[in-house]
Protein backbone atom coordinates (compact mmCIF):
# COMPACT_ATOMS: atom_id res chain seq x y z
CA UNK A 1 0.00 0.00 0.00
CA UNK A 2 2.84 2.47 0.92
CA UNK A 3 4.47 1.56 -2.47
CA UNK A 4 1.20 2.36 -4.24
CA UNK A 5 0.56 5.57 -2.75
CA UNK A 6 4.35 6.12 -3.25
CA UNK A 7 3.75 5.58 -6.93
CA UNK A 8 0.15 7.50 -7.25
CA UNK A 9 2.13 10.67 -5.64
CA UNK A 10 4.66 10.57 -8.22
CA UNK A 11 2.32 10.76 -10.65
CA UNK A 12 0.42 13.65 -9.29
CA UNK A 13 3.93 15.46 -9.22
CA UNK A 14 4.66 14.37 -12.79
CA UNK A 15 1.30 15.71 -13.74
CA UNK A 16 1.69 18.96 -12.37
CA UNK A 17 4.95 19.39 -14.03
CA UNK A 18 4.10 18.60 -17.20
CA UNK A 19 1.29 21.07 -16.14
CA UNK A 20 3.54 23.89 -15.37
CA UNK A 21 6.04 23.28 -18.45
CA UNK A 22 3.25 23.59 -20.46
CA UNK A 23 2.23 26.71 -19.31
CA UNK A 24 5.31 28.39 -19.22
CA UNK A 25 5.89 27.12 -22.79
CA UNK A 26 2.58 28.89 -23.79
CA UNK A 27 3.07 31.81 -22.06
CA UNK A 28 6.43 32.32 -23.54
CA UNK A 29 5.15 31.73 -27.23
CA UNK A 30 2.30 33.79 -26.16
CA UNK A 31 3.34 37.04 -24.37
CA UNK A 32 -0.40 38.90 -25.31
CA UNK A 33 -2.04 35.98 -23.37
CA UNK A 34 -0.86 37.70 -19.50
CA UNK A 35 -1.83 41.53 -21.26
CA UNK A 36 -4.95 39.93 -22.35
CA UNK A 37 -5.87 38.47 -18.96
CA UNK A 38 -5.19 42.15 -17.24
CA UNK A 39 -7.14 43.58 -20.32
CA UNK A 40 -10.41 41.29 -19.31
CA UNK A 41 -9.79 42.01 -15.41
CA UNK A 42 -9.96 45.58 -15.77
CA UNK A 43 -13.24 45.53 -18.02
CA UNK A 44 -14.71 43.53 -15.10
CA UNK A 45 -13.44 46.50 -12.66
CA UNK A 46 -14.42 49.36 -14.52
CA UNK A 47 -17.84 47.64 -15.20
CA UNK A 48 -18.21 46.63 -11.85
CA UNK A 49 -17.53 50.73 -10.98
CA UNK A 50 -19.60 52.40 -13.59
CA UNK A 51 -21.84 50.31 -16.12
CA UNK A 52 -21.27 52.81 -18.44
CA UNK A 53 -18.09 51.32 -19.09
CA UNK A 54 -20.10 49.03 -21.91
CA UNK A 55 -22.08 51.55 -23.74
CA UNK A 56 -20.57 52.39 -27.30
CA UNK A 57 -19.55 56.04 -26.95
CA UNK A 58 -17.16 54.69 -24.20
CA UNK A 59 -15.73 52.26 -26.59
CA UNK A 60 -15.45 54.51 -29.11
CA UNK A 61 -13.36 56.90 -26.68
CA UNK A 62 -11.26 53.53 -25.68
CA UNK A 63 -10.33 52.53 -29.28
CA UNK A 64 -9.72 56.36 -29.80
CA UNK A 65 -7.09 56.44 -26.96
CA UNK A 66 -5.57 52.83 -28.52
CA UNK A 67 -5.63 53.73 -32.08
CA UNK A 68 -3.96 57.58 -31.20
CA UNK A 69 -1.21 55.83 -29.24
CA UNK A 70 -0.69 52.41 -30.63
CA UNK A 71 -0.14 53.19 -34.49
CA UNK A 72 3.09 54.93 -32.44
CA UNK A 73 3.75 52.04 -30.59
CA UNK A 74 3.49 49.47 -33.52
CA UNK A 75 6.24 50.72 -35.10
CA UNK A 76 7.97 51.47 -31.99
CA UNK A 77 7.69 47.58 -31.17
CA UNK A 78 9.05 47.34 -34.45
CA UNK A 79 12.36 49.07 -33.58
CA UNK A 80 12.64 47.65 -29.84
CA UNK A 81 12.83 43.63 -31.72
CA UNK A 82 14.93 45.31 -34.06
CA UNK A 83 17.37 46.78 -31.06
CA UNK A 84 16.84 50.31 -30.91
CA UNK A 85 14.15 53.16 -29.32
CA UNK A 86 12.80 56.17 -29.97
CA UNK A 87 12.32 59.15 -27.82
CA UNK A 88 11.49 61.54 -30.52
CA UNK A 89 8.15 60.23 -31.76
CA UNK A 90 6.00 63.06 -29.54
CA UNK A 91 7.54 65.79 -30.79
CA UNK A 92 7.53 64.18 -34.64
CA UNK A 93 3.88 63.59 -33.60
CA UNK A 94 3.68 67.68 -33.02
CA UNK A 95 5.93 68.92 -35.71
CA UNK A 96 3.85 67.07 -38.33
CA UNK A 97 0.69 68.36 -37.27
CA UNK A 98 1.64 71.72 -36.72
CA UNK A 99 3.90 71.51 -40.32
CA UNK A 100 0.68 70.14 -42.31
CA UNK A 101 -1.83 72.70 -40.22
CA UNK A 102 0.62 75.78 -41.22
CA UNK A 103 0.93 74.53 -44.96
CA UNK A 104 -3.05 74.28 -45.27
CA UNK A 105 -3.51 77.90 -43.26
CA UNK A 106 -1.10 79.35 -46.01
CA UNK A 107 -3.26 77.92 -49.39
CA UNK A 108 -0.95 74.95 -50.14
CA UNK A 109 -2.86 72.33 -52.16
CA UNK A 110 -3.76 69.65 -49.13
CA UNK A 111 -2.45 66.84 -50.77
CA UNK A 112 0.96 68.47 -51.17
CA UNK A 113 0.61 69.33 -47.82
CA UNK A 114 0.32 66.00 -46.61
CA UNK A 115 3.44 64.87 -48.72
CA UNK A 116 5.53 67.19 -47.25
CA UNK A 117 4.41 67.07 -43.66
CA UNK A 118 4.86 63.62 -43.95
CA UNK A 119 8.32 63.58 -45.90
CA UNK A 120 9.66 65.99 -42.77
CA UNK A 121 8.16 62.93 -40.31
CA UNK A 122 10.64 60.81 -42.50
CA UNK A 123 13.55 63.21 -43.16
CA UNK A 124 13.89 62.91 -38.77
CA UNK A 125 13.25 59.19 -38.78
CA UNK A 126 16.37 59.32 -41.60
CA UNK A 127 18.14 61.56 -38.97
CA UNK A 128 18.00 59.16 -36.07
CA UNK A 129 18.77 56.32 -38.27
CA UNK A 130 21.77 57.94 -39.65
CA UNK A 131 23.45 59.42 -36.25
CA UNK A 132 22.92 56.30 -34.39
CA UNK A 133 24.08 53.42 -37.45
CA UNK A 134 27.04 55.77 -38.55
CA UNK A 135 28.42 57.58 -35.59
CA UNK A 136 27.43 54.65 -33.15
CA UNK A 137 25.36 57.35 -30.73
CA UNK A 138 22.74 55.42 -28.48
CA UNK A 139 19.32 55.92 -29.35
CA UNK A 140 18.20 56.23 -26.42
CA UNK A 141 20.52 59.28 -25.90
CA UNK A 142 20.59 60.65 -30.02
CA UNK A 143 15.88 60.17 -30.18
CA UNK A 144 16.08 62.37 -26.81
CA UNK A 145 18.07 65.02 -27.68
CA UNK A 146 15.76 65.33 -31.13
CA UNK A 147 12.82 65.49 -29.00
CA UNK A 148 14.60 68.11 -27.08
CA UNK A 149 15.54 69.92 -30.47
CA UNK A 150 12.17 69.42 -32.59
CA UNK A 151 10.47 70.50 -29.03
CA UNK A 152 12.34 74.19 -28.71
CA UNK A 153 12.06 74.30 -32.50
CA UNK A 154 8.08 74.18 -32.51
CA UNK A 155 8.47 76.52 -29.49
CA UNK A 156 10.27 79.38 -31.75
CA UNK A 157 8.28 78.49 -34.93
CA UNK A 158 5.18 78.71 -32.73
CA UNK A 159 5.70 81.01 -30.02
CA UNK A 160 4.06 78.54 -28.07
CA UNK A 161 0.44 78.80 -29.24
CA UNK A 162 -1.67 75.98 -30.78
CA UNK A 163 -2.36 75.51 -34.92
CA UNK A 164 -6.00 75.42 -35.77
CA UNK A 165 -7.41 74.62 -39.44
CA UNK A 166 -10.59 74.57 -41.07
CA UNK A 167 -11.67 71.35 -42.19
CA UNK A 168 -13.84 72.62 -45.39
CA UNK A 169 -10.12 73.45 -47.01
CA UNK A 170 -9.37 69.57 -47.00
CA UNK A 171 -11.53 67.34 -48.96
CA UNK A 172 -10.01 63.99 -47.80
CA UNK A 173 -10.91 64.72 -43.86
CA UNK A 174 -13.57 61.95 -44.07
CA UNK A 175 -10.54 59.92 -44.85
CA UNK A 176 -8.16 60.53 -42.05
CA UNK A 177 -10.92 61.08 -38.99
CA UNK A 178 -14.46 60.83 -40.51
CA UNK A 179 -17.44 58.99 -38.80
CA UNK A 180 -17.88 55.44 -39.71
CA UNK A 181 -20.99 54.48 -37.72
CA UNK A 182 -22.63 55.76 -34.75
CA UNK A 183 -20.03 57.49 -32.97
CA UNK A 184 -17.41 55.24 -34.26
CA UNK A 185 -14.42 57.39 -35.59
CA UNK A 186 -12.12 56.02 -38.71
CA UNK A 187 -9.24 55.87 -36.62
CA UNK A 188 -9.70 51.89 -35.65
CA UNK A 189 -9.33 51.23 -39.27
CA UNK A 190 -5.94 52.67 -39.60
CA UNK A 191 -5.13 51.21 -36.61
CA UNK A 192 -6.16 47.81 -37.58
CA UNK A 193 -4.75 47.92 -41.35
CA UNK A 194 -1.06 49.22 -39.97
CA UNK A 195 -1.26 46.67 -37.48
CA UNK A 196 -1.65 43.81 -40.17
CA UNK A 197 0.94 45.34 -42.44
CA UNK A 198 3.40 45.72 -39.67
CA UNK A 199 2.44 41.95 -38.97
CA UNK A 200 2.89 40.71 -42.15
CA UNK A 201 6.27 42.35 -42.70
CA UNK A 202 7.58 41.34 -39.44
CA UNK A 203 6.09 37.48 -39.24
CA UNK A 204 5.81 36.74 -43.24
CA UNK A 205 8.58 38.64 -44.58
CA UNK A 206 12.57 38.03 -44.88
CA UNK A 207 12.61 41.70 -43.86
CA UNK A 208 11.03 40.31 -40.61
CA UNK A 209 13.48 37.96 -39.96
CA UNK A 210 16.32 40.73 -40.52
CA UNK A 211 14.18 43.15 -37.84
CA UNK A 212 14.92 39.72 -35.28
CA UNK A 213 18.13 39.09 -36.64
CA UNK A 214 19.23 42.79 -36.13
CA UNK A 215 18.25 42.99 -32.43
CA UNK A 216 18.41 39.56 -31.73
CA UNK A 217 23.08 39.52 -32.21
CA UNK A 218 24.39 41.55 -34.14
CA UNK A 219 27.37 39.41 -35.06
CA UNK A 220 24.50 36.25 -36.22
CA UNK A 221 22.93 39.23 -38.52
CA UNK A 222 26.12 39.82 -39.70
CA UNK A 223 26.90 36.55 -40.40
CA UNK A 224 23.77 35.90 -42.32
CA UNK A 225 24.28 38.60 -44.68
CA UNK A 226 21.98 41.16 -43.03
CA UNK A 227 22.26 44.61 -43.63
CA UNK A 228 22.28 45.84 -40.04
CA UNK A 229 22.76 49.64 -40.57
CA UNK A 230 20.17 49.65 -43.42
CA UNK A 231 17.33 47.64 -41.43
CA UNK A 232 17.51 49.79 -38.90
CA UNK A 233 17.30 53.45 -40.88
CA UNK A 234 14.47 52.08 -42.29
CA UNK A 235 12.92 51.25 -38.83
CA UNK A 236 13.46 54.73 -37.41
CA UNK A 237 11.87 56.43 -40.60
CA UNK A 238 8.94 54.07 -40.43
CA UNK A 239 8.72 54.95 -36.73
CA UNK A 240 8.79 58.84 -37.32
CA UNK A 241 6.13 58.24 -40.06
CA UNK A 242 3.93 56.28 -37.94
CA UNK A 243 4.60 59.42 -35.32
CA UNK A 244 3.79 62.31 -38.02
CA UNK A 245 0.70 60.41 -39.52
CA UNK A 246 -1.15 60.20 -36.42
CA UNK A 247 0.03 63.72 -35.48
CA UNK A 248 -2.04 64.55 -38.75
CA UNK A 249 -4.62 62.32 -37.64
CA UNK A 250 -4.83 64.29 -34.66
CA UNK A 251 -5.39 67.38 -36.06
CA UNK A 252 -7.93 66.87 -38.67
CA UNK A 253 -9.99 65.22 -35.64
CA UNK A 254 -9.50 67.70 -32.87
CA UNK A 255 -9.39 70.67 -35.69
CA UNK A 256 -6.14 71.97 -33.57
CA UNK A 257 -2.73 71.22 -32.47
CA UNK A 258 -0.76 72.20 -29.44
CA UNK A 259 2.97 72.29 -28.82
CA UNK A 260 3.10 70.29 -26.13
CA UNK A 261 0.35 67.88 -27.10
CA UNK A 262 2.74 64.84 -28.00
CA UNK A 263 4.87 65.70 -24.84
CA UNK A 264 4.02 61.82 -23.38
CA UNK A 265 3.12 59.97 -26.46
CA UNK A 266 7.10 58.75 -26.91
CA UNK A 267 6.99 57.05 -22.83
CA UNK A 268 3.55 55.83 -23.36
CA UNK A 269 4.25 54.42 -26.72
CA UNK A 270 7.51 52.55 -25.29
CA UNK A 271 5.26 51.50 -22.17
CA UNK A 272 2.57 49.68 -24.65
CA UNK A 273 5.38 48.30 -26.87
CA UNK A 274 6.59 46.93 -23.58
CA UNK A 275 3.76 45.68 -22.13
CA UNK A 276 2.94 43.93 -25.49
CA UNK A 277 5.76 41.55 -25.06
CA UNK A 278 8.47 43.45 -26.73
CA UNK A 279 12.23 43.26 -24.83
CA UNK A 280 14.13 46.01 -24.05
CA UNK A 281 17.43 43.83 -25.13
CA UNK A 282 15.97 43.53 -29.07
CA UNK A 283 15.11 40.38 -30.27
CA UNK A 284 11.62 39.41 -29.22
CA UNK A 285 8.13 40.98 -29.41
CA UNK A 286 4.84 40.64 -31.28
CA UNK A 287 2.72 43.32 -32.84
CA UNK A 288 -0.84 41.89 -31.99
CA UNK A 289 0.57 42.13 -28.25
CA UNK A 290 1.29 45.79 -29.08
CA UNK A 291 -2.28 46.07 -30.26
CA UNK A 292 -3.63 43.78 -27.22
CA UNK A 293 -1.68 46.37 -25.13
CA UNK A 294 -2.99 49.60 -26.78
CA UNK A 295 -6.25 48.11 -26.15
CA UNK A 296 -5.87 47.81 -22.17
CA UNK A 297 -3.98 51.66 -22.02
CA UNK A 298 -7.68 53.07 -23.45
CA UNK A 299 -9.46 51.36 -21.67
CA UNK A 300 -7.20 52.28 -18.83
CA UNK A 301 -7.96 56.19 -19.52
CA UNK A 302 -11.62 55.79 -20.28
CA UNK A 303 -12.06 53.43 -17.11
CA UNK A 304 -10.64 55.63 -14.73
CA UNK A 305 -12.55 58.63 -16.29
CA UNK A 306 -15.99 56.77 -15.77
CA UNK A 307 -14.32 56.24 -12.17
CA UNK A 308 -14.10 59.43 -11.36
CA UNK A 309 -10.30 59.33 -10.96
CA UNK A 310 -8.77 62.60 -11.09
CA UNK A 311 -6.33 62.56 -14.62
CA UNK A 312 -3.12 62.83 -13.01
CA UNK A 313 -3.69 58.78 -11.79
CA UNK A 314 -3.94 57.78 -15.52
CA UNK A 315 0.04 57.74 -15.67
CA UNK A 316 0.50 56.35 -12.68
CA UNK A 317 -1.81 53.86 -13.18
CA UNK A 318 -0.12 53.26 -16.39
CA UNK A 319 3.39 52.83 -14.15
CA UNK A 320 2.22 50.19 -11.90
CA UNK A 321 0.81 47.99 -14.90
CA UNK A 322 3.84 48.25 -17.05
CA UNK A 323 5.78 47.11 -13.47
CA UNK A 324 3.88 44.43 -13.15
CA UNK A 325 3.28 42.86 -16.07
CA UNK A 326 7.55 43.06 -17.06
CA UNK A 327 7.73 41.60 -13.92
CA UNK A 328 5.27 38.29 -15.18
CA UNK A 329 7.31 38.98 -18.36
CA UNK A 330 10.60 38.67 -16.75
CA UNK A 331 9.96 35.71 -14.07
CA UNK A 332 8.20 33.56 -17.34
CA UNK A 333 11.20 34.46 -19.66
CA UNK A 334 13.22 33.32 -16.78
CA UNK A 335 11.63 30.15 -15.80
CA UNK A 336 12.84 26.78 -16.78
CA UNK A 337 11.36 23.69 -17.62
CA UNK A 338 10.56 21.29 -14.75
CA UNK A 339 12.16 17.88 -15.77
Amino acid sequence: MKGQGSRVGSKEVGRKKSMFNTITYFLKRHREIAVLIVFLLLTWIFYSINPLLMTPLSWTDIMLVASEDGIVAIFVALLLIGGEFDLSVGSVFVMSGMVYGMLINSGYNPYIALLISLASSALVGLTNGLIVVFLNVSSFIETLGMSFFLEGLIFIVTGGFPIAISLSSIPYWRILSGTLYGTLNVWPLWFIALALIAYIILEHTSFGNHIFATGGSLISAYAVGVNVKLVKIILFILTSLAAGFTGILSLTYFTSISPVEGETLGLIALAIAVIGGSSLSGGSGTIQGTVVASLLIGLLYVGLTLAKVPSYWYIAFLGLILIIISIANQKISGAKLIS
